[in-house]
């Protein structure tokens, strides 16, 4: 999502953060540091449209299973290393 429609509510003081970078960008993977449950992703990747922010959405307070279920999901090739392209093959995932 664009950075601009994402809102950090509450504990910004219990979030780690880990990153890397590269020619391809940069990334920043946010986790409680109490539990170490990822939340979030943000950076900016020009492959991927620029600034962007990655929710993880099974870390949201009361989603129910079917919430999830019904949630839209993009699989992405990391195993080409092609993150902008789906997979030619997601049944297994």
């Amino acid at each position: 999502m664009e950075p601009g429609n994402f809102r950090l509510l509450t504990g910004t003081d219990a979030l780690g953060d880990y990153g890397s970078s590269g020619d391809w960008g940069e990334q920043h993977h946010r986790f409680c540091k109490r539990c170490g449950i990822a939340t979030h992703n943000d950076g900016n990747m020009p492959m991927l449209g620029g600034r962007f922010v990655m929710v993880h959405v099974a870390a949201l307070d009361d989603l129910s299973p079917q919430n999830l279920l019904d949630a839209p999901m993009r699989c992405a090739d990391g195993l080409n290393n092609a993150w902008q392209n789906e997979p030619e093959e997601a049944r297994h995932l």
